[in-house]
Formats: structure tokens, C-alpha cells, sequence
């Protein structure tokens, strides 16, 4: 009787598990493509198609698990399986593209995330009232879910999450309860981090439309790297997500980085530093009283660096802005790394080297090799295709300051922090490019983003993780290792106990098999070349046993 009961067990304990993954997996579908249990999983970054697709760079040696090009994609490209974020531009209560085109995307591709436009406050991007957003968000969120239930609609991210476009998301929910008579449904909460002056008519990122105040908060364009400021926005805008009755929802960071250049001080070594800063803290930030109960009471869920391939801020032609991991240049792969893309890839190869399971708490299997860096892919579109808005985005701001923005920040800059000109795009930089954009890349890099060996692109990489302390995230995300080596079998974390967490990594590779970019023989617990519900029960079936003593 009592091995009856313990097969029942067992045998019910993986199917909620099976059940369980699905759930997440369609939930995690449009972030990442994949179950987020993986630290690095948690890592995107933004491409600029007018400059190079994702297929054109090197990603996987990024160890990113998402990204955005701020489009619509009936197929988009996926390298190695990694997720991609459909984005619906919304500007003045319009949106692009229609509900015509959007049908069979939609369709074709279930469970992704879908974000209702970038920026819809800035009045240089979406540009839309609370009211106009309320109705748009609305009419999008409904024809979406109709086609796809699994599908995780998230709201547009605000530049930045102050008390003034706190204001701003207030005056959309009470419109959208007052108009429909229910609660705005978000399935996942979507901010920026761009640390940027409110002031109307000034530099920066102006007044949310359809507000009547000309200040919010005074940010000077010397904290556009502060990351004190960066902590403090994110956790003001978890709080504000509690007292609003959503702290059960998933929190992501859509786009963020360091957008001034290096004539105003903000050169790759402060850069570096500010992105090795905010990395760790988003892995580590956690909160009972804030985060989010299912992700370990984690502050934010998914953040996304700006960017993958921009060009450079040109003093001369206000385009451009900084922090690039690719010379934009060289959209040929595997692409040029710059400087802070040697910097994010040392970090990312640091984290992923931390996170391995001990290898004596897993089953003794052969791994496969590494894919190495020379491999090259066949991109399936060129990059040189240039996005053309739809007839349906009225009003599309260009990336030419308008006059009643000045052309440099109130604020003199210190003897260490001249300047010869300021940067005049102030808003974050997705807006469709204009045709001052130079389209073709030029043979020669620049000072700023010189790569450190030009003959062999490939060389800029370092194989081994740099020793800086910065460079290494927290070991609290890191199984530890036990001191007294064990096989306890089905411990795959190395904590000396099986658990859910254990199940977990398996179900992180679900659906994989030999010759997936995310195939992991340690999770292959059978040994048969995929992993599937068997690996799952080979766990389950030692659920709750622990370590001798």
C-alpha cells in the first residue's frame, strides 16, 4: 500500500510539475522564449535594424535571453531560441500596425509578449494623453487576448518612472475603471530607466502629454549614470505597484543604459561601471514587502540594455547615442565588439560560469562542446532594410529637436566634463529613423568605439572572466557548493536537497535536444538525447530526500 501511494505520488507530482512549466513557459514565451530560471535568461538588449539585424552579431556569445527592435514581427528572428518582444506602436491614440495586420501575427506567434507603445507619454514617441492610451490599451488588449489567450500583454514603458509619469499611469487607470468599469488588466508591468531631466521645453525628456506641470524631477544630464537614482526609481515604482494591487504582476525593464556620450564625461569606463552596477542590483534586488512573490520576491523580472548596435552620438549631427555592445559599423557577423560590449560579455561569461550546478551533485553525463565564436550563422534578412511607418502614425517625432528645445543643458559642465556641443535627441532613442540617419556605415572606427584588435574581430573577446570584484554577480543567485562533496541524486542545485527548484532546472531545457542551442546533457538525466517528463519524474521521484548529515 505504502509503494502505491508513493507511485501516485510521484506520478502526480509530475504532472503539476509538467503543468506548472507549461504555464510558465507561456508566460515567459515573448520575454525570453524560454522558462527564466536561468540567470542570464533574464538579460536582453535593444537592436536597431537600421544598423544590423540580431543574426548579423554574435549574440549567443552574450548569453542574452531576449531582445526588442521596438517592431512587429510576423516571423521574427530568433538566434539560438532567444525571446523577442513585439512591440504595437501607439502615438496620438493611433497605433501601427493595424488590427488588419496584426491578426495573423498574433496568430503565428502564441504566448509572446506584447507591449502597447514605447514611451506612449513622451511627447517626442508615443506622445498620447492618458486618455488616448486608456482607449488604445484597451482595443488592443481585447482583440489580443481574443486571438490568444497565452499571450502577456504589458503596458508601454514611461522614460522613467517618476512621481510625474506616476501621475501619468494614475490618470490612465482611473480613465480606463471610469470608461469600462473595470480594472486595466496588465499582465506584465513595463517601465524605462533613463535618467532624464522634466522640464517643459527643455533638454531631457519634457512633460508627459497631456499634463499640465512644466517641472517633475530636475535630473541633470551629470546623473544620467547615477545608479543610486536608478535604485531608487525602481523601487518607487514597485511601491507604487503595491498600492495599486499589482505587486502579483512580473516587473520588466524594456530598455535602459547610459545615452549621453563621452565628451560630456560618460566614457566606456564609467559606463562599465554604471552597467555593472545595475546588473547586480537587478539580480539581487529582492523585497517580501514589494517584489514578486513568484520570482522570489524579486524586484524586476527582465531588463533590457540600450543598446545592442547604435551609432555613436555625433556632436555634429545630434544622432546617435552611447553604450553600444556592437560597432555599429560592421553589421557583418560576428560583428566588432566596443568596449562596453567587451565589458557586458566578460560579465555575462562571469555570471554563467557561476551559475553551473556543481558537477558533483549532477548525474555523470558527457557535455556537448561549446559552440565557438567563428561559427557563422545565415542571416534569414539582410540589414539594411529600413522600417517605413504606416499611414496610421500621425505625428512621428524625429530625431531633430524642435525649437523650442535648447541646444545645451542649463547646468556648466566641470573642466574634466566639456563639452563641445549637447546631445539634442533627449527622449529614448526608437523612434523611426529620419533620413539624416546615415544609413551605410563607414569604413573607419571611431575614437570612442575602437575595437581592440580591428584584423580579427573575434580576438576583442576574452575567454576567461575578467577578476574584477564589479564583474562578478552576487553568489546569492549561485548554488553554493557544499563542503563535503555529495551525489544526492536529483540535487541538481547542490543544496543538499531535492526540491522544486531542482525540477525546475530541468523544466528550464524542456523540449530540447542534442543540437539545440539550449540543450543541456546535465538535464538529460535519461541519457536519450531530449529532454522531456522523464527527465522531470527522474527528479520528482527523489522528491524531499536530503543529504546525510
Amino acid at each position: 500500500m505504502k509503494m502505491v501511494k508513493r507511485i501516485w505520488f510521484i506520478c502526480s507530482l509530475a504532472l503539476v510539475s509538467t503543468l506548472f512549466l507549461v504555464l510558465l513557459c507561456n508566460s515567459a514565451q515573448g520575454q525570453g522564449g524560454h522558462c527564466p530560471l536561468w540567470p542570464s535568461d533574464r538579460f536582453g538588449v535593444g537592436v536597431q535594424t537600421r544598423f544590423g539585424l540580431i543574426t548579423d552579431f554574435d549574440v549567443a556569445s552574450l548569453h542574452i535571453g531576449w531582445y526588442s527592435d521596438w517592431k512587429t514581427q510576423l516571423h521574427p528572428l530568433r538566434p539560438g531560441g532567444i525571446g523577442y518582444a513585439q512591440l504595437i506602436w501607439v502615438d496620438q491614440g493611433n497605433f501601427s500596425p493595424g488590427i488588419a495586420q496584426l491578426g495573423p501575427i498574433v496568430d503565428a506567434n502564441p504566448g509572446y509578449l506584447w507591449i502597447i507603445g514605447n514611451e506612449p507619454e513622451c511627447i517626442y514617441q508615443g506622445n498620447s494623453t492618458p486618455q488616448q492610451y486608456a482607449a488604445v490599451y484597451k482595443q488592443l488588449y481585447d482583440f489580443i487576448k481574443g486571438r490568444d489567450p497565452s499571450a502577456q500583454v504589458a503596458i508601454g514603458g514611461v522614460v522613467e518612472p517618476t512621481p510625474l509619469r506616476l501621475k501619468w499611469l494614475d490618470l490612465v487607470l482611473s480613465h480606463y475603471l471610469a470608461t469600462y468599469g473595470q480594472t486595466m488588466p496588465v499582465d506584465v508591468w513595463n517601465i524605462h530607466v533613463q535618467i532624464l531631466r522634466e522640464r517643459r521645453g527643455s533638454y531631457g525628456c519634457d512633460i508627459p502629454a497631456g499634463l499640465t506641470e512644466d517641472t517633475g524631477r530636475l535630473y541633470d544630464w551629470t546623473q544620467n549614470a547615477n545608479i543610486d537614482i536608478f535604485r531608487q526609481l525602481i523601487v518607487e515604482f514597485r511601491t507604487w505597484m503595491k498600492q495599486k494591487g499589482f505587486q502579483n504582476k512580473p516587473l520588466i525593464i524594456s530598455e535602459y543604459g547610459v545615452l549621453y556620450p563621452p565628451e560630456y564625461g560618460y566614457t566606456p569606463a564609467v559606463v562599465n561601471a554604471f552597467m555593472n552596477a545595475s546588473f547586480d542590483y537587478l539580480l539581487t534586488a529582492k523585497d517580501a514587502a514589494l517584489g514578486y512573490p513568484a520570482d522570489e520576491n524579486r524586484l524586476v523580472q527582465r531588463w533590457l540594455w540600450y543598446s545592442l548596435n547604435e551609432q555613436p552620438y555625433n556632436l555634429s549631427t545630434g544622432q546617435g547615442f552611447n553604450g553600444a555592445l556592437y560597432d555599429y559599423r560592421y553589421p557583418t557577423y560576428p560583428g566588432v565588439l566596443t568596449a562596453v560590449g567587451v565589458n557586458f560579455k566578460n560579465y555575462m561569461d562571469a555570471l554563467v560560469a557561476a551559475a553551473t550546478p556543481p558537477a558533483t551533485c549532477t548525474p555523470t553525463v558527457t557535455p556537448t562542446p561549446t559552440q565557438t565564436s567563428t561559427s557563422t550563422p545565415t542571416p534569414t534578412q539582410t540589414g539594411t532594410s529600413t522600417p517605413t511607418p504606416t499611414a496610421t502614425r500621425t505625428g512621428t517625432p524625429t530625431n531633430t529637436p524642435t525649437a523650442t528645445r535648447t541646444a545645451s543643458p542649463s547646468a556648466t559642465p566641470s573642466a574634466t566634463q566639456t563639452p563641445t556641443a549637447s546631445p539634442t535627441q533627449t527622449c529614448t532613442p526608437t523612434a523611426t529613423p529620419t533620413s539624416s540617419r546615415t544609413a551605410s556605415p563607414s569604413a573607419t572606427p571611431s575614437a570612442t568605439q575602437t575595437p581592440t584588435t580591428s584584423a580579427t574581430p573575434t580576438s576583442t573577446w576574452t575567454a576567461t572572466p575578467t577578476a574584477s570584484p564589479s564583474a562578478t554577480p552576487s553568489a546569492t543567485l549561485t548554488p553554493t557548493p557544499t563542503t563535503t562533496p555529495h551525489t544526492l541524486p536529483g540535487d541538481l542545485d547542490g543544496d543538499c536537497d531535492v526540491d522544486v527548484v531542482d525540477i525546475m532546472l530541468v523544466a528550464s531545457r524542456w523540449g530540447t535536444a542534442q543540437g539545440d542551442a539550449r540543450y543541456d546533457p546535465r538535464y538529460d538525466l535519461d541519457s536519450d538525447g531530449d529532454i522531456d517528463i522523464v527527465d522531470i519524474m527522474a527528479v520528482a521521484i527523489h522528491w524531499g530526500e536530503r543529504c546525510e548529515p
